[in-house]
Formats: structure tokens, sequence, C-alpha cells
């Protein structure tokens, strides 16, 4: 029985080998062949020397073929042989790789010298292992040989021969021969001997590399580059220059007016060039997506995936029915650009008859939105489904009263003809509530849809009861829930898929006011969700008790939080995620990003300082560890921290700050952090783009800050961010008198 299972292992590591030999992998410890030809020589030894890895050298007399070598760089080299005469090889040294499983070849030739001819040797030193040179011998007869390592021309006539060495380049690195051209007299009977030597050149210019990104195929740039002895040059697409003087350069952009205003990010930038080196001077151009309209909160909400784009409107002014609010859908087109589409049509929506509706009971527009519902309020997008909540939307009438519940509403891409993205659901709470909010956040993933309703009233206690009757100081008033929906195959046939009724997540120990829901995220196919409660009051010094007073005093009152729900299908954990240096009214959890390995945890609009904190998965979803709170210095007054995270890509906003966006290296706020705050770059907002595992293992590291190229006082830029695989999306809603724009980057 041994014998057969050492058999067997045999077998099956010989199987192994050929496997991997016939997918070119090198099995662990596999080596090579060196095959040497030598000719020229009888019944005479050669003499060839082989050197390699792991200290290898070997004597060779004669054509052999060298097995078992460890695979790497081997240089072979031949010596003259002396029998009676002095037999020359044609290459006195070679340079070859040995590779696993593979066979290399290297020819070697002697020849003895004639009486009536003279031979020259040529020594070739100076470059980089592995480079070949280029030296030419050649004579008035026609006898020309290029030499690329040492070498020696036997039997060669006697007359004068002209040697021409030539530059080699490596890299960027030019070697330079010595001599360059030299006649050389070759003499019957006697050796020549002559060396080359190459030396790298000393660098004397440098080059300049202009890339320009963002624009449409068909849009051109006008960017002006100046630099010494004046340099002058404009280019209008991505455009390298080579061998350029040494020194300062100066690359300033112009703004290029198309569909949009594409301005260029940054507008001017100085660089210096040194000899030797690269200078890269990249340049974004950013399209401003506004809108005319003052008042419409063109984007307080964005979503992007793929080549669509939703942006929301709530204060949008629809049928003389004010903020009703409305939301546009834009597509990446073949150029690059980003066109309108269309507006979500809301006709289909609140399929109720006015006749059926007594005189006085509501103002609601017959099939559609109506007054004051703040449709546009979040968005959400997840391949072909558009989510789109209005916070304030009469979800619930009756001929005796209208209750502004809140709704969401779902459109499908292709639905009522093709890129139509036409109404399919309304979504709303099954026990809503006048002023819930309903929808106030939305998040989409898959199948999978997670609505807040941050000032919902809910059985916190689980007595069976609502302890709320409308006044503030009520346990159970406004602590907020969230609602999670999912889509799949309904009724007895199961030929349709529908969207549930929506199972409510209350907070375990929700309290008055927690506002549980004013953020809301989804990973793991939407079985895991996270929920932002940014008033919540907790025990953080673990002593048993919560320090907060219903007069909402006390050191452990509205710290905040967010909460991980994890559904295995059969039951549901939670886990509370907590800022490492917890403050009262910060809003920690009012802004939640989430993927199946990484939480991100933003501040809210009463915050002091800026920060974002990160957690990470541990081994299983239960456990997340506090990875790291990126700070932003100076921000004192920046407020808010909005985040949002996609793959190995974290976007966080500042909406609140004010930022350098004419690039003069200045900020022009003046008073900020007092009563009185002035100045054309007061609160124009920034955004910052981290990368995953930058600086070290799960370390999110800065790439690059983005800031509106033309923004001014109060636009609030980064209000809402959205990102996907090459696209950055950061809205300000503030801009020109709240008529708002959005601006699209390059990641």
């Amino acid at each position: 029985m041994n014998r057969l299972h050492n058999a067997f292992k045999r077998w099956l590591l010989l199987l192994l080998s050929m496997v991997l030999s016939a997918c070119g992998i090198a099995t662990p410890g596999a080596t090579g062949a060196l095959e040497l030809t030598i000719g020229g020589l009888t019944s005479i030894d050669a003499n060839v020397t082989v050197t390699g890895p792991n200290s290898f050298n070997e004597i060779v007399k004669a054509s052999t073929k060298l097995e078992k070598l460890a695979t790497g760089s081997y240089t072979i080299t031949a010596h003259d042989v002396i029998q009676g005469k002095t037999f020359f090889p044609d290459k006195r040294e070679q340079t070859i790789e040995v590779k696993a499983n593979q066979t290399a070849s290297v020819t070697l030739r002697y020849s003895n010298q004639n009486s009536n001819a003279g031979s020259l040797e040529v020594t070739i030193s100076g470059l980089p292992s592995g480079t070949n040179a280029n030296v030419v011998i050649s004579n008035s007869s026609g006898f020309s040989q290029q030499l690329t390592t040492s070498s020696v021309l036997s039997n060669l006539k006697p007359e004068d021969y002209q040697l021409m060495a030539n530059a080699v380049i490596v890299s960027r690195d030019t070697y330079t021969p010595t001599p360059t051209n030299q006649t050389l007299s070759i003499t019957a009977g006697i050796k020549t001997d002559l060396t080359v030597t190459y030396a790298k050149r000393e660098a004397t210019v440098g080059q300049l590399a202009i890339t320009i990104t963002g624009l449409p195929t068909n849009a051109t740039a006008t960017v002006v580059v100046t630099g010494p002895n004046g340099f002058s040059e404009t280019v209008t697409a991505s455009k390298t220059f080579s061998d350029v003087s040494p020194g300062e350069y100066t690359v300033i952009a112009a703004r290029v007016e198309g569909t949009y205003t594409y301005n260029p990010y940054p507008k001017t930038q100085t660089l210096t060039v040194v000899a030797g080196e690269n200078a890269d001077a990249p340049l974004a151009y950013v399209p401003t997506i506004a809108k005319s309209v003052q008042g419409d909160g063109f984007g307080s909400s964005v979503a992007v995936d793929g080549d669509f784009m939703v942006i929301g409107a709530p204060y949008n002014e629809s049928n003389c029915l004010k903020e009703s609010g409305t939301a546009y859908i834009y597509q990446r087109t073949a150029t690059g650009e980003w066109a309108f589409l269309k507006e979500l049509d809301t006709s289909r929506i609140h399929p109720i008859v006015a006749s059926e509706l007594a005189p006085s009971a509501c103002l609601l527009e017959p099939g559609g939105v109506s007054g004051g519902d703040h449709f546009g309020y979040s968005v959400a997008m997840s391949g072909e489904t558009v989510v789109v909540g209005a916070p304030d939307a009469i979800a619930d009438c009756s001929v005796v009263v209208c209750a502004r519940t809140g709704a969401v509403y779902i459109f499908e891409r292709n639905e009522g003809g093709t890129e139509n993205f036409g109404f399919v659901k309304e979504l709303s709470a099954r026990d809503g509530a006048e002023a819930d909010n309903f929808g106030r956040s939305v998040a989409i993933l898959g199948k999978t849809i997670l609505v807040g309703s941050p000032y919902h009233d809910n059985d916190a206690d689980a007595d069976g009861s609502v302890e709320c009757g409308g006044t503030s100081d009520n346990s159970e008033c406004d602590n907020g829930s969230a609602y999670w929906f999912r889509k799949g195959l309904q009724g007895i046939t199961a030929a349709l898929e529908t969207w549930s009724e929506g199972s409510l997540i209350a907070p375990p120990d929700g309290a008055n006011g927690d506002l549980f829901g004013l953020s809301v995220a989804l990973a793991v196919n939407g079985d895991m969700v996270v929920i932002g409660s940014p008033n919540d009051s907790y025990d953080a010094d673990s002593d048993g008790t919560v320090e907060c007073t219903t007069q909402l005093e006390g050191e452990e009152c509205r710290l905040g939080s967010a909460y991980i729900f994890v559904s295995s299908g059969k039951s549901t954990t939670f886990r509370r995620l907590t800022a490492k240096d917890a403050t009262a009214r910060n809003g920690f959890g009012s802004y939640v990003t989430a993927d199946d390995t990484t939480i991100v945890v933003g501040l809210g609009e009463d915050a002091t300082t800026s920060s974002a904190s990160i957690f990470g998965r541990g081994a299983d979803a239960s456990v997340w560890n506090d990875l790291k709170t990126i700070t932003f210095e100076n921000k004192s007054t920046a407020r808010e921290t909005v985040v949002t995270l996609s793959k190995d890509s974290l976007v966080i906003a500042l909406p609140y700050v004010s930022s350098d966006v004419n690039g003069d290296s200045t900020v022009d706020c003046i008073g900020e952090g007092t009563m009185t705050v002035e100045g054309t770059e007061c609160f124009t907002g920034a955004a910052y783009l981290f990368e995953r595992n930058l600086g070290g293992t799960n370390n999110f590291g800065l790439i690059k800050s983005f800031v509106p190229c033309d923004g001014v006082s109060y636009d609030n830029f980064g209000f809402a961010v959205a990102i996907s695989d090459d696209a950055i999306v950061a809205a300000s809603p503030g801009r020109t008198e709240d008529a708002g724009a959005v601006y699209v980057f390059a990641p």
C-alpha cells in the first residue's frame, strides 16, 4: 500500500509539472539550459568561460549543452587559442538570459590569422549590462560590419578602415562613445587593438507634458505655454514637448464654451523643468451643468451610475405649484459630454381624480406631485433604476385630511420607451404620519431600497404604544425609522417582480429626537444597512446610565451614532458605531456611506469641526474596527462633512468651507467664525478625493482636491456628491441665488 501511495505521489507531481510547463508557469526550482555552438577549431580545444547566478563558473572547450542551470543572466567570455597559430573568437563577450524550461543558444566562431592579413580587436565598455553598442567598421572596398559588443575581426585585408561609433539611448539617458570617428590602418600579420568607451552624457534639456482631459472629443482647448528663452506655444490638445530648456514654465488655460461652460482646473500652473527629467502638467476641464431659475436648488441631490446621472431640484415650481420639485436625467454621449436626457415625468404619480376629493380637502394636482412635496430632495441610482425621495409628499389623502408623510418614487430606464426612465412604483410608509419625512434619505443597491424617515414616531420601547402626544419631550417623538424594500417574485404564477410593502427598521434604544434615518446606506447585496442617527444619546462612558435630561442637557446628549443592521435571512443583528471623541451636537451620523468592508460617517451642519470617521469590517459583520478619522485642519467653521464611497475611492466634501476658487493662493473671506462674514470666497465649498490603501493597508490617502472653478460665496459646493468609476459629481445648489449647478470631475 505504501509503494502504491508513493507511486501515486510521483505521478501527481509529474502531472503537475507537465501542466505548469504547458501553461508557461515555472515550477518551484525550475531550471533552463544553455547550448553553445563553437566552430572554426579542428582537433583544438576552445577556451570559453561561462559565468552566471549562484557563482556558476565553467570552462567550455567544445560545443556543448549546459543543463539544469538556474534562471538568470549568463556571460560567455571567449579567449584566444594559441596552437602553433593564434585563433581569435569573433565575439569576446556575450550576455544571454536563461529562462525556466527553455534553452538559450549562443554561437561562437574561431578563425586563425592569415599571414597575409591583419586583424582588429574592438573592446567596448561603459554601457549598462545587456545593452547593445552601435559601432560600424568599414573600408572603401565595400567591407562593413556592425559590432554590438566586444569583438575580433580576423583576416582583414591590409588597408585603411573607418570606425564610426554612434550614441546609444537607454531609457531617456544618452551614452556617447569615445572615439566617435577614427581611421585605422590594418597591417598584415599584426592584430590592432582599439577601445571604444561609452559614457552617460549629462542632460542639458528636459521634457514637458501637457495632458488635457475632460473635454468632449469634438471640443478644442486653448492652452498657452510660456517659458525660458522666449518659449511660447499654444496647444489645443494633449502634447509633449521634448528637449526643452530647463527653467520655469507657465501653463494658462482658457475656459471652453459649448453645451456647457468647461472650466480648466487649474486655470494657471507654474512648474519647473529639470534637465534630463519629465515635468507633467495635468489639466482637467470640468463642465458646469447649471440652471437659471433662482430658488430651484438644482443639485440638492445627485447620483451617478455608469453613463447616467440624476440630479434633484426639490424647490422647483412645477405647474404653478411652489416647491413641488423635480429631477433630471443626464446621459454621457459618445463624445464624452453629459447631455440632458429628460425631466422625470411625474404625471402618473397619485392616480387620484380631483372630483373624488372634498373641495376643502387639499390642493392635490391630479396625476402629479403637489406643491411643497420637495420631489428630488433625495435621489439614488443603481443600474436601470432611479429612486427619488419627496419627504413632504402627500402620500395619504382622504376626503377629510391629507397627510404629508413623505413618499419615494421608482423610475425604470426603459419603462415607456427606450431610455425613457418611466414611473413604475410609489413607496410609502405603512404606518406613516404627518411630517415623518419619509424619503428624506434613500439608497438603492440592486433589488433593495432603503428609505429614511427621521421624524417618524415609533414604539422604541416595544410596549405596544407610541408615547408621543405631539410634544417634544415625549420619549418616542421623532426618534426616527427606516424602511427596507426588496424587489422579488410575487403571486401564484411568480411571473412578475414587484417591490415589497417594506420592513420597518427602528432604533433598538431610540429616544426623543434621535433622527434615526437622516442618512442611509446599503452594502452586501442589500443585506447590510447603515443608518445614521445624528442626535442619538448613549452611555458613552459605560457607567450604566445616559447623562442626558429631558431638557437635552448632559455630557451624553446628542452625541450621534450610526447603526449597522445585518440580515442573515433568519435573523438580524445590529451594532452601533460612535465617534472616537464624540462631541455633543456635532451631528455624527448625518452622512453615511458604505461598501461590504468599509463604513464612513460624516458630521452635520452644527458641527464645530470637519472630520470623517472610517470603520473597517473585521472577521465577520458583527466586528467593525475604528480605522481612521480624517480631520481637516483649519476648517473650524466648515461644519457639514459629506461623504460618499465607491470601490477604492472616497470623496469627502465640505460645502461650508471657504476655498481658494480663483487660484491666487489666498482665500477672500473676512470674519469667518463671526456673525459677519464677507468676501467672494466665503462658503464656496470644496471636495477631496481619497484612495484606499494609499499610505498603508486600509489607509485612505489624499489624491487631490476639487473646488468650483467659477464659484462664489455661498455656492455650497459639495452639498451633494456622488462617485462612479470615471466621474465625480459635486453639486452647488446655492449657486446664482439657489438656482444651482453641478460639476463633473474625472477621478
